[in-house]
């Protein structure tokens, strides 16, 4: 089964609220499409946020733990998401739209050769392609895109879609970070 790995970043105690709109919307591609939705916390204590990813669907949840994720710095974060997305075999990456989410996609799309749709407003998946709508010309039009690949990286902006429960009993994979 294809697994669809959403990055669930934190601060101050809390999964950001954006992740868990990306996160319901990733479990409903899962269930259109039969995937398997993970998610993943890098964290000083990433153990703390498991139950609240289960609450929102994800079946699995990898961490990655180390004190430097006490403050975001790419280099570190990059070497981790790599880490989960070969880990868990995921076909598709989506995260909620950040500052750093440029540098990490790309830094990623080089690691992978993989598909990449940023900053979307909406998204799909459609016959193992990713189907997105995007906000350009200052955010007046919505362009329609399409992503096809082994692996297709996506960011969504806050605010695209309401965070939902829909709570699993979830396993938990502590991924080894040095």
């Amino acid at each position: 089964m294809s697994t669809i790995l959403v990055y669930l970043p934190t601060a101050d105690g809390n999964i950001k609220r954006s992740a868990l709109e990306v996160l319901t919307q990733a479990r409903n591609e899962a269930q259109k499409n039969n995937l398997a939705v993970h998610a993943l916390v890098v964290d000083a204590n990433p153990e703390n946020f498991t139950e609240k990813a289960a609450e929102y669907g994800a079946q699995v949840v990898h961490t990655v733990k180390n004190p430097m994720f006490n403050q975001h710095l790419n280099a570190p974060l990059i070497q981790a998401l790599e880490t989960a997305i070969k880990s868990s075999g995921a076909s598709y990456f989506v995260t909620p739209s950040m500052e750093a989410t440029k540098d990490i996609m790309g830094a990623l799309a080089a690691r992978f050769n993989a598909g990449v749709v940023p900053d979307v407003a909406s998204f799909e998946i459609i016959d193992n392609a990713v189907v997105a709508l995007r906000p350009v010309m200052a955010a007046k039009v919505l362009q329609k895109v399409k992503a096809t690949g082994s692996l297709i990286l996506v960011s969504v902006r806050s605010g695209s879609y309401d965070a939902v429960t829909a709570p699993v009993a979830a396993s938990a994979n502590a991924l080894s970070f040095e």
